[in-house]
């Protein structure tokens, strides 16, 4: 892989993002689980408990992922700047979409995404991701399981997980067109254009907000759901320039009419 450069996955750019863990227990598993896949980042949203001495004594061999895990309040910090963020979900609803199964998502979903920075996230012990967790992530994926029993205790979830994203990608890097990277950063060309993204994300979050559009999570679904449709055109930069341009414009014409509706009262 060392003469065309391919998509990759660098692991290193790449989160476990617990949603409010409660048991130490787990957070040990997880650290141990994922490390085992080649994954190190982890990310404590608003844990109930911090790691402690029943974390490290079933994180054998991966106290290093425990010691740098990330803590902070919110889901929107713990998924940062990530250019995918998925999460796993086995429920259904009318307010849910359906999941994309696991295995179908990793081979044929995240690849078209790659290069990436991917945030994988997973609900707490007890309840799973709410309906407002999840509409901070792109896509649901759902773990397939047997008929007599349907919930996976969080761990084994997250080391289900990052098998099949371990086992895929390795898989691919030895046939065409992705693979799995255990070090390399990503280019500037990468960071060029995640940067570009971000910026027309903010132009068209910040224009739906001036309209009008139905705050708080309404807007975070859309955006959502935006960036999903948007990150799999590839836009280039001049595609992400034209799209800037026109919203500041409407944003612009927006901000004119008001004025003058301001002025005839």
């Amino acid at each position: 892989m060392t003469g065309n450069r391919h998509p990759m996955l660098v692991p290193a750019e790449c989160s476990v993002v617990l949603v409010r863990p409660a048991r130490e227990s787990n957070m040990g598993a997880v650290a141990r689980g994922m490390k085992t896949m080649g994954f190190t980042r982890l990310v404590l949203v608003a844990p109930e408990v911090r790691p402690g001495n029943e974390a490290y004594a079933v994180a054998h061999g991966a106290h290093d992922v425990l010691d740098g895990a990330s803590i902070v309040d919110t889901l929107g910090e713990g998924v940062g700047e990530a250019d995918l963020v998925f999460g796993t979900t086995a429920r259904r609803g009318r307010d849910r979409a359906t999941p994309v199964a696991l295995r179908h998502f990793v081979q044929e979903v995240l690849p078209g995404y790659l290069p990436a920075r991917v945030a994988m996230v997973f609900g707490p012990e007890a309840t799973g991701l709410t309906i407002e967790d999840l509409e901070h992530c792109q896509f649901g994926v759902e773990i397939p399981s047997g008929p007599l029993f349907h919930s996976l205790n969080l761990s084994h979830a997250v080391m289900v997980v990052c098998y099949e994203v371990h086992a895929s990608l390795c898989h691919a890097r030895a046939t065409p067109e992705v693979g799995l990277d255990p070090g390399l950063p990503a280019t500037p060309r990468d960071e060029t254009r995640r940067r570009r993204m971000h910026g027309l994300y903010r132009v068209i979050e910040g224009f739906l907000k001036d309209v009008g559009y139905p705050t708080g999570s309404s807007v975070t679904r859309a955006m959502a759901d935006l960036r999903r449709v948007l990150d799999a055109t590839y836009m280039t930069e001049r595609d992400t320039q034209t799209a800037m341009g026109l919203f500041r414009h409407l944003k612009h014409l927006l901000k004119v009419r008001r004025d003058g509706n301001s002025m005839e009262e």
